[in-house]
């Protein structure tokens, strides 16, 4: 549109040198009006590298996140707002000259080439910002399909979500044309408003606007978007302007009458107009780079939170995991396995645990079910991770299960805090309620029943002191099951005191022939102890069958004991220990990575360890185990060795998984030259800090001679290879490490072929393509090219993805800049 006014003026000063050739004050001060212009928000720029400069200072366009469509589209949009730039400032130099041409500070004799190189600057820069916004149109397009296809309904919470209505408006406003609303859509409508207005004003009575379909823009738009699109948007376009307002204001200069009309145009209006749709302000340039910007942003976030939220649940599985462990194997891991449970039944205790309305009579139930809720929510999440691998899923969708395995998972933990709480909270008041009715009974004369009745009741009375000096509930809930099975027994002696002491024979009989068998092979091992049983032996007839067996029972904890403090014994529970927690630590990067190889190490060391388990008792080394300490400490360290190698090979394996890589240059790259560079590795440890030497290597292109310039204190030395790098580390952190090598080497070569386009006896025409051959790309990058030595430099042009760019000369040719470059790409030189 802006266009349509320059055209205007343009086409204006074509005539009006007509009427300056023998001019008068009149036709002098309507050429002066008509060249003045008000000020302007278009940057100064005297080549396209320095407009391209300029607008990267305006306009912080980033679209780094958006689909590949749009950032193909997008380097090209700022290659024409900036040739338009460049365009414009070149038609503001002529006019100024012919301003002062027209004041009599000038010669008049060169206004013709003055116009007609002025008239060519102001068309070709509207048409220029006219294809800019041609892409625009098509970029919101395409990201408005992207988003559908990453399924952003399923996340409406999220900003981006407001984007894609950001998006939705931009579409509706351009199908309906509509100026209404902030929009990018409505800006470019309400520009194109105004200058169809100032047209009218300065006499246009004619529509030159034409409309320009999307399909005129499938350049920028692939198939599969283009499928999607339910309507065939039209935009509004100015193409024609340049020409009919020629012809009009041809007619319009032919008459004295029309020469004073002119002198009361507003004619700095037109100039204005290019503001409208190209300045730096509130334009619709800029409007759309705001538009891009916060896309771009909301779609970075959306990802990186992805990436939390991944991390989020992994570490919501593991607390998971880590309390259905502790509500037996921790706190209660000295007593039976179903120790609540136990006490529960004794004490008549039952609850209804969360919202989930199941009455937990056996309290050891919620692990099993809490360990295959996890287990179906670790199964899902590995799912979701290996089809993100593997095909990739939509960002909502991802989004959203991200969201409700974290939602499930928090909601599972929730509820086993709620039944650790209810289980043991509501056990010890359970506990306290059972205590004080035994309390009261044990007020009661028991003489009548005997002298083991007496002692019974003596033993609970005791028990119940116990609970009551009990210092934290695991204590209180221990003393509370000591204290209600010593009232039991005396319950049972009253009753039937036979009863009591058969109970009490049997445990006494299987602890008594398990010391046995123990002191027969290992006397002389453990003399003192041996001498204790030898005498609990003989006066095993003098006591009850109760007394025996609480007798025997303190011998065997002693001999346990004391067995488990020999060196070879502890280094066995040691090895145990160690091999266990590494086996936890291997499983979680097994789950984290999805690695295969992790999974079959720990299945193969659980296994040893399950072996090695049988000789264990509540955590210590039983008694059938004290033959064997020697072949056991051998089987636990190999264990131990080979879950710590494994860990290694994982956590190497982890390290690479979850690295990467960049790639910077603090100057720019020159192609077919050294150039230094930096390579930033940076390895993520998402599990647990591992105190070992660990490697991992990733895919990375070193140059010459590479040198350690940073690295945290945790990397011991690298070794660059063909194509990957090789990091090692004395331990490993939880979160980042980090190094940073330069080096230097030849980053981009080109390739030159020459032919010709044209050959005569008076000269030759010739086409030379220069290709770039690189591994990457590169935000700009200067090339050189090489030009025969006659070779006509005032006829050289270099052209790149169609838009033609400068040069300086050199020594052997000529040197150019190139911006957004790709493998492959190429610029073309022509040249005589």
């Amino acid at each position: 549109m802006n266009r349509k006014i320059l055209s205007l003026l343009a086409i204006s000063m074509v005539f009006l040198s007509a009427c300056v050739q023998e001019a008068g004050i009149e036709e002098r001060l309507a050429c002066m009006d008509l060249t003045s212009h008000s000020a302007l928000d278009i940057p100064e720029c005297g080549s396209q590298e320095e407009c391209l400069r300029e607008f990267e200072k305006n306009f912080s366009l980033d679209y780094t996140e958006l689909s590949q469509t749009s950032k193909a589209a997008l380097g090209e949009f700022k290659n024409r707002v900036a040739l338009s730039w460049l365009y414009f400032n070149h038609a503001l130099e002529k006019v100024r000259e012919i301003n002062k041409a027209c004041s009599g500070a000038g010669d008049m004799s060169g206004i013709d080439r003055l116009v007609n190189e002025f008239n060519h600057s102001a068309s070709k820069g509207f048409v220029e910002i006219e294809k800019a916004h041609q892409i625009a149109f098509a970029v919101i397009i395409a990201e408005k399909a992207d988003l559908e296809l990453e399924r952003i309904a399923l996340i409406k919470e999220e900003p981006l979500f407001e984007d894609y209505a950001s998006l939705s408006d931009n579409l509706n406003a351009i199908n309906n044309k509509s100026t209404v609303g902030q929009s990018f859509a409505a800006q470019y409508f309400s520009s194109a408003q105004k200058f169809s207005a100032l047209a009218e004003k300065t006499g246009f009575s004619e529509n030159i606007i034409k409309e320009t379909t999307i399909f005129d823009a499938v350049d920028y738009i692939d198939d599969k978007v283009l499928s999607r699109l339910k309507t065939n948007f039209a935009f509004a376009f100015i193409s024609d302007a340049y020409t009919k307002s020629f012809s009009f204001l041809k007619n319009f200069f032919e008459t004295e009458r029309s020469v004073n009309a002119l002198q009361s145009v507003p004619a700095f209006e037109f100039f204005d107009s290019f503001n409208w749709f190209a300045g730096t302000k509130n334009s619709a340039v800029k409007k759309f780079a705001d538009l891009v910007s916060t896309a771009n942003f909301h779609k970075k976030t959306a990802r990186e939170k992805i990436i939390a939220l991944e991390a989020q649940v992994q570490g919501e599985l593991y607390l998971v995991e880590e309390k259905i462990t502790l509500i037996d194997d921790s706190a209660y891991s000295q007593f039976d396995q179903n120790f609540l449970a136990q006490l529960a039944l004794l004490t008549g205790f039952s609850s209804t645990i969360g919202s989930s309305g199941l009455v937990l009579r056996d309290l050891s139930a919620i692990k099993a079910d809490s360990s295959k809720e996890l287990a179906l929510l670790k199964t899902g999440f590995a799912g979701l991770k290996a089809k993100s691998i593997m095909g990739g899923i939509p960002l909502g969708e991802k989004t959203g299960s991200l969201k409700d395995f974290l939602a499930k998972t928090m909601l599972l933990g929730e509820s086993i805090d709620y039944y650790s709480r209810n289980a043991t909270e509501g056990l010890k008041s359970t506990c306290a309620e059972k205590i004080g009715f035994i309390s009261k009974k044990l007020s009661a004369d028991f003489s009548k029943f005997g002298d083991e009745a007496l002692s019974a009741a003596a033993k609970t009375k005791f028990a119940v002191q116990e609970f009551r000096e009990a210092k934290t509930t695991v204590q209180s809930l221990v003393m509370c099951k000591k204290t209600v099975e010593t009232y039991n027994r005396l319950e049972l002696v009253i009753k039937d005191t036979g009863a009591a002491n058969s109970l009490a024979k049997e445990e006494a009989g299987e602890c008594m022939k398990e010391l046995e068998t123990f002191f027969e092979a290992n006397k002389s091992a453990f003399p003192g102890l041996g001498a204790l049983f030898g005498r609990l032996v003989e006066s095993a007839g003098a006591h009850d069958p109760q007394t025996l067996a609480l007798e025997c029972r303190s011998l065997k904890e002693k001999t346990i004991s004391e067995l488990n403090s020999m060196p070879e014994a502890e280094a066995v529970v040691s090895n145990y220990s160690a091999a266990k927690k590494a086996l936890s630590v291997l499983e979680k990067i097994s789950f984290s990575d999805s690695d295969k190889l992790s999974q079959s190490a720990f299945e193969e060391i659980a296994g040893k360890l399950l072996r090695l388990e049988s000789f264990f008792e509540n955590g210590a080394l039983s008694l059938r185990s004290v033959n064997l300490l020697s072949e056991l400490s051998k089987t636990s360290s190999s264990v131990l060795f080979d879950a710590r190698q494994s860990l290694v090979g994982a956590f190497g394996r982890h390290l690479g998984k979850n690295s990467f890589v960049e790639i910077y240059s603090s100057s720019k790259v020159k192609a077919n030259s050294f150039n230094s560079q930096k390579t930033k590795i940076t390895a993520k440890n998402l599990v647990e800090p591992f105190d070992a030497a660990v490697s991992f290597s990733v895919n990375a292109q070193l140059f010459q001679s590479p040198k350690s310039e940073y690295a945290t204190p945790n990397v011991s030395g690298y070794k660059a290879e063909k194509g990957a790098i090789t990091v090692d580390l004395n331990f490993a952190p939880l979160g980042s490490s980090v190094l940073v090598l330069e080096s230097s080497g030849v980053f981009a070569k080109t390739i030159e072929e020459t032919k010709p386009i044209s050959v005569s006896v008076e000269s030759a025409f010739f086409e030379k393509q220069v290709t770039i051959d690189a591994n990457g790309s590169f935000p700009e990058l200067i090339v050189p090219a090489s030009l025969p030595v006659q070779a006509d430099l005032s006829g050289t042009k270099v052209f790149f993805r169609e838009q033609e760019i400068p040069f300086t000369q050199t020594s052997t040719g000529i040197e150019f800049g190139l911006f957004n470059v790709f493998p492959k790409d190429t610029a073309t030189v022509f040249l005589r």
